[in-house]
Parts: structure tokens; sequence; C-alpha cells
């Protein structure tokens, strides 16, 4: 049976009752089947820290895939060096279009079944099957910056020290495949700040003094970029984007709130929410300029705008005009996109965060213990919406239970995994001289006791 199949069942009953209480057991062994299929698609896989090092590595024999933490792109060994190679998504596309193709089926049956169906349809084909990096040829300019994935976040221009909530943000790297990084000019105070919405999701704060990102590339006639924003507060003239050349402006507007697509003179104003996040999709392409705000191709009139020569975020091309919002991330693409594609990249951007709330339990390995290198939580943030670390270094079980118990019912109740990772400070004693080493039994009685304990205080049907 399919994953769709197995996942339906678990939830409706087979065949569909509205009795049928949905089963947990059922629903974890359709995640791991599809967990297993995804995992067969990118077997095999090498991945690197850097460009440099993947680069470096001539030993791999050909035919090996390989993946570097700053590169958008696969790269495949060949007997002359690495080349270019993301069939990598063909592989998990593969995997993924017959759950489409079968959750059609499932669409099409009646009752409940078939509506819950639909909308699993829709995540699966929104969320698994598009990526914006597929609106980008082999030679389509433009540019995805993605601030919800902290791989493309370095707090410095070297690119040597990561970003997590509340650091400052000097480059983001671009995802197309283009290599156009945005960057901060400057270090400290002009760095945007990467924070967390109260629905989970990563932005960057731009603080509408002096933060501002900006990178330069050649563009053509007509481009299409789709982004999701939400201005903090009113300025008017503030501008959310620009280019280096003084074009490709998006600007607040005097008519509070509401912004447009600026040339040498005023254009048509659109209302904007300072309260939500709002998709803003915007044609550049001289007197067929268009903007639109929310779902839809462009469809007012900009007359007369152009875009050139790359893309700025928080203020203009001189440094001025600085702009107070929340930058979720933009697709800039040197063409003008169909509907489908427009669509699609907006629904992307505008896709509800897949964070899970969890809570974080352990000691030094989980926790930030002073080096360089953020906690791992930081990594899991793009991800997990992390409601509560507990993680200290040097905790024992006993620690983290006397601290899991200090938590308040509600932070415990909103918490739907906890993660519990158990170290060294369990294998040997070192407060005892000589240090000593705990049976193994003491430990799982240890462990078992804070499970229970974790047990009773989070799962409601207990």
């Amino acid at each position: 049976m399919s994953v769709v199949g197995i996942y339906r069942d678990a939830l409706f009953g087979n065949p569909p009752s509205p009795s049928t209480k949905p089963s947990r057991e059922g629903s974890l062994a359709a995640f791991t089947m599809l967990a297993h299929s995804v995992s067969g698609a990118v077997a095999g896989i090498v991945y690197y820290a850097t460009g440099a090092a993947r680069a470096a590595d001539t030993a791999k024999p050909v035919g090996t895939i390989g993946k570097a933490a700053d590169e958008a792109d696969y790269y495949r060994r060949e007997s002359d060096g690495w080349v270019v190679d993301n069939t990598v998504y063909e592989g998990v596309a593969a995997v993924v279009q017959p759950l489409v193709d079968d959750a059609e089926q499932f669409s099409q049956s009646a009752g409940a079944a078939s509506l819950a169906s639909e909308s699993a349809k829709t995540i699966i084909e929104q969320s698994a099957s598009f990526s914006p990096r597929q609106l980008f040829g082999s030679d389509t300019k433009g540019g995805w910056w993605d601030p919800s994935d902290l791989t493309t976040l370095y707090q410095d221009v070297a690119k040597q020290i990561r970003v997590g909530v509340g650091d400052p943000v000097s480059v983001i790297l671009d995802k197309s495949g283009n290599g156009n990084h945005l960057v901060c000019p400057g270090l400290e105070p002009r760095r945007p700040t990467l924070q967390r919405d109260t629905g989970g999701r990563l932005y960057l704060s731009f603080d509408g003094i002096d933060d501002l990102v900006r990178v330069n590339f050649a563009t053509s006639v007509a481009v299409d970029r789709v982004s999701l924003v939400q201005p903090e507060a009113w300025t008017a003239e503030a501008q959310l984007f620009s280019g280096p050349s003084g074009s490709g402006i998006l600007i607040m507007r005097p008519a509070s709130p509401s912004i447009e697509m600026f040339a040498s003179s005023d254009g048509p104003s659109l209302p904007i929410s300072l309260t939500n996040p709002t998709i803003v999709t915007e044609r550049y392409f001289g007197a067929y300029s268009k903007l639109s705000l929310g779902a839809g191709l462009p469809n007012i009139a900009a007359a007369g705008v152009s875009l050139a020569n790359g893309f700025i975020v928080g203020g203009s091309a001189i440094n001025t005009n600085y702009a107070q919002f929340r930058w979720y991330g933009s697709v800039m693409v040197d063409r003008q996109l169909s509907y489908s594609e427009i669509g699609r990249a907006q629904a992307y951007l505008n896709r509800a965060p897949l964070a899970m709330p969890v809570i974080i339990s352990g000691d030094s390995t989980v926790a930030d213990n002073g080096t360089e290198q953020p906690a791992i939580a930081t990594f899991l943030a793009s991800d997990l919406n992390v409601v509560a670390s507990i993680a200290t270094p040097g905790d024992t079980i006993q620690d983290q239970q006397t601290k899991f118990n200090a938590l308040s019912g509600s932070v415990k109740q909103s918490a739907r995994v906890i993660i519990v990772q158990i170290g060294l400070n369990n294998v040997i004693n070192a407060s005892t001289s000589p240090a000593t080493v705990p049976s193994s039994s003491v430990n799982v009685a240890l462990l078992q006791a804070y499970i229970n304990t974790i047990r009773a205080s989070i799962h409601r049907e207990a």
C-alpha cells in the first residue's frame, strides 16, 4: 500500500467511518515509509562543509554525487573534475510524484476523506515537489534568497560564523545557483537581524535606520520578482527594495500604509498590512510593468518602471531611504514567469511553517557550550519551533528532570516532541574520587523515570 493509502486508513479507517479514531501508529508508519523513500532517492550523496573542500576531493570515484553547505548545486565526480548535476531533484520528484498521483485518486472518494485528501495532495505538490530553484535554467539570471534556510546565513562576510535567532546577518547566499549572494556593505550596526514571528516563520528584520544588504548582477528587460514582506513602521519614501542603478524600487508612499513601484513619477499605490506578511509580486517590463499584492498575476500598471543591475533590500542605491520591515525572502527571475510559475512561487514563499514545537533537554552536546559553534538547537530552528531549551553543559538525567519539572504547564503542553540527550555526565560520575562508572541499570532506571515524567506531563490521552 502507498504512503497516502496508509495515511488515509490511519485517519479515517478502512472503510472510512466518522467514528474512527485517528491511529498514531498508522500515521507514523506512513511517514516512516515516506522518509525511507526519500532517503533512498538521496542515498550515496557525499556532503562537504565547503565547495572548496568538495573541489579538492579528487579521491572519490567517477559518478559520486557531492553537495557542499555553501553551494546551491549538486556536483557529479568525473575523470577530469566535478561538474554540476542537479538530477537529484528529479530523483526526489520521482519519489514524490506517485504520492501525488495516489492523492489524486484518493481525492475522488466521497465524504470527509476526500476533503482531507485534497489538502494532503496540495501540501505534497506545493511543499515537496516544487522548489523556486526549478524556475532557473542553466542560463537564467536572477536569485532566490531564503532567510528561513539557516545554512545560507552568515554573521560575517568571510562566511565563518553561522546565524541563530537574534543574530545579525551579513551574508544571505543565493539558492538559485547563480551565485548572487546578498551582502551587507558594512558590519554593526548596518546588519539586519534574524527573528522568528509568532507563527514560527523566520525573517530578517530591517531597522529602518541603516540596515541594508545588496548584490550587483546584470538583468535584461523583463524581470519578475516575488517576495513576502511585512512593514513594521511607516515612513513615506522609505524603500523596501531597489536596484544599484536606482531602478527596481518598491517604495512606501505617503498614503499610509501603501506601497508602489516607483519610476520618475508616482504610480498607483496599493494598501498593505502592518500586522501580517503580504505576498508582493513585481513585473519590471518598462511601460508594461505591473504590481500585485496577494495571490495572482501582477495586474496594477506601473508604467515606465525598469529594473537593472541587481537587488538591494532595506534602502536605496545611495544608502538612504531605509525601511523598517520584515523580509521573509524573495525570488527574482530574469524573464516573465507563467501564471502557474508565479502561483507556485507565491505559495512557496507564503507557505505555513512546518515547525514542530519541541522542548530540548540534554547537556553540552545540544547546549551552547561557549565555543564558536552555536547550539544544535540553532540548526534545528528552520524545521522545529524550540519552545524551551533546558539543555545545560554538565547536566545529568536527574538535573534534566528537575529543569523539566520547573517548566510551566503551558510550555509542556505546547510541545509535540521532547528531545532528550544523555551524554558522558551519566556515563562517568566525575564527582567521586576516583571517578566511577554507574551501572547501566541505574542509568536506564533514571532515564525511564524521566520519560515517565514527560509522558505524564504532555500525553493528553494518558
